[in-house]
């Protein structure tokens, strides 16, 4: 989870606890585990390469 906090304030200079912050909100509205959201992030931001 920092991983994803650091990587996101990163990307939109934000600090960590904003990041979680917006995380929390994106799975309270959509209804989904923190967890899946940070994952589907991380996903949208580090597709897998086709083979």
């Amino acid at each position: 989870m920092r991983v994803v906090q650091y990587d996101r304030g990163v990307q939109r200079r934000i600090s960590p606890d904003e990041a979680f912050a917006i995380l929390r909100d994106l799975s309270q509205s959509s209804n989904r585990k923190l967890r899946d959201v940070a994952e589907a992030i991380v996903d949208m931001a580090h597709p897998e390469q086709p083979l």
